[in-house]
């Protein structure tokens, strides 16, 4: 559903044991397409210390687990003092983390209903919380650049996190890269930017005694996004694509 209203980044803030397969494949080809996939790592069972995902793997979290391919972003919990929230799930299943205690949020409401009679509500703790901010923070970047692929906003939120504090219980707890850095994340992208070739003008690649008119061809619906230039006499000029490859919706 998702896919075929053009998402581009999917948050999902909930963990279990199964495996599912049909999900697992869901998400794959969700990744193929060009979809940057952010998963919280979980928290832990009430009464019980947070779960190592290298010994008990949660899903979806854990679906990329001995591939070799991370399509699947895990987020773990951090709290006041950047640290691991002592309820956040930890391990190779991570890759980055953010803060996720004390939150003040919007909430169900109907006023008459008792329970759901306000509007906001308080403090939230969880690391379904912390994957959304992470969520957040690509859609930034992909909307400064909207050809980055989940690899590159993966890499780029990695190199920019922030390190953490020790961990709260003394353990090697691995939450990733660090803590989520919105404003170095930011700017990695905009220093790709600058980095990257201006493209030549079209204007410069026309024959010598070009009436420089331009004939341009645009694919329908269900089509690649190629846009092709040719002159009047029909020699090919130049091609590209105005928006993401696996956009279908007509130029």
């Amino acid at each position: 559903y998702a896919m075929k209203n053009g998402a581009k980044i999917i948050n999902i803030s909930f963990v279990g044991r199964a495996n599912d397969e049909l999900l697992r494949i869901a998400l794959r080809r969700a990744y193929e397409q060009g979809v940057f996939i952010v998963a919280s790592a979980g928290n832990a069972p009430d009464g019980a210390p947070a779960i190592d995902l290298d010994r008990e793997p949660m899903y979806p979290v854990c679906t990329d687990r001995g591939t070799n391919e991370d399509f699947i972003f895990g987020v773990a919990a951090t709290d006041q003092l950047d640290r691991r929230a002592e309820f956040s799930n930890h391990g190779g299943c991570v890759d980055l983390a953010a803060p996720g205690v004390r939150f003040i949020s919007t909430q169900l409401f109907r006023p008459g209903t008792p329970g759901f009679e306000e509007p906001y509500g308080g403090f939230f703790n969880g690391t379904s919380l912390s994957a959304p901010i992470v969520s957040g923070v690509a859609a930034l970047m992909r909307a400064m650049d909207r050809n980055l692929t989940p690899k590159q906003l993966g890499d780029i939120l990695r190199a920019s996190a922030k390190p953490v504090g020790p961990d709260p219980q003394g353990l090697d707890a691995r939450i990733g890269a660090g803590l989520v850095d919105a404003a170095k994340a930011v700017a990695q992208v905009r220093e790709l930017q600058r980095a990257a070739p201006t493209p030549a003008a079209t204007s410069s690649l026309l024959p010598a005694g070009s009436s420089g008119r331009i004939i341009i061809a645009t694919p329908g619906a269900g089509r690649a996004p190629d846009v092709r230039l040719f002159t009047e006499d029909g020699l090919f000029v130049r091609e590209f694509r105005p928006f993401p490859d696996a956009f279908r919706g007509g130029v």
